[in-house]
């Protein structure tokens, strides 16, 4: 059965997380990057993260992602924009790496969507001693009841949905010596701001497949549901 992220491979959504690549630049351009890094982008997706990272700071990319047809897209998206980027297919929760090979993680709505406590033992495994790990994940904002963490973790096919403090415990407990957190924004307060900024665009046509888009309409509904209770996190943490 598709799942949610089948969907976004689907329709060829490129930055699927809250704030997209405009976030995601801003958040690179305040770290020091240089050529001469080993960068890992954990859970790709179609590459447009990796993509900016080799193009605009020639950094040595390293991109993987569980999903077979996501890299297959990440692939070609990268040969188009000439970016030299090394694709792996592979999950977060167990890189095939060695011990201290980058420099810099950045996982972007990837590590709620893994085992998470697995996910931040491999991150720091893999980072050098004095490397950075820049994540952007899912939030509970708000308390919400069994039955709505049930719906909400069982549509998105996760284990729980954490807090902003079980996510800095999170990092702390995988080993991190330092965690913290950037931005954390409920889904009613980054519509806002996406509004102020002129950041919102029409939906994609999504009648190209049923089945799909009943996917894509589940997400709306449940992104419209919890506005209050749901947000996101962008969370760093250095080895």
């Amino acid at each position: 059965m598709p799942t949610y992220h089948d969907a976004l491979a689907f329709y060829r959504i490129p930055a699927a997380h809250p704030g997209g690549m405009t976030l995601t630049k801003r958040l690179l351009d305040e770290e020091t990057i240089s050529a001469d890094m080993r960068i890992l982008d954990a859970g790709c997706g179609l590459g447009a993260t990796s993509i900016y990272l080799a193009s605009t700071y020639g950094a040595r990319v390293t991109a993987v992602d569980l999903s077979r047809e996501m890299l297959r897209l990440a692939d070609k998206a990268c040969r188009q924009a000439g970016a030299n980027v090394s694709l792996c297919h592979a999950s977060v929760e167990a890189l095939p790496f060695p011990e201290n090979t980058f420099d810099f993680i950045i996982a972007e709505s990837v590590t709620a969507f893994a085992d998470h406590e697995a996910a931040l033992s491999e991150y720091k495994r893999v980072l050098r001693p004095g490397g950075i790990v820049l994540t952007i994940d899912m939030l509970q904002i708000q308390p919400l009841s069994p039955v709505e963490l049930e719906e909400l973790t069982g549509f998105y096919s996760i284990k729980q949905l954490l807090t902003e403090t079980q996510w800095l415990s999170a990092f702390r407990q995988s080993g991190f010596c330092e965690a913290k957190t950037l931005l954390s924004l409920s889904i009613a307060d980054y519509l806002q701001q996406a509004a102020d900024e002129q950041m919102v665009t029409s939906p994609d046509d999504f009648s190209a497949s049923s089945e799909m888009a009943a996917i894509m309409e589940t997400h709306l509904q449940l992104t419209l549901t919890h506005l209050d209770n749901l947000g996101y996190g962008v969370f760093r943490a250095q080895k």
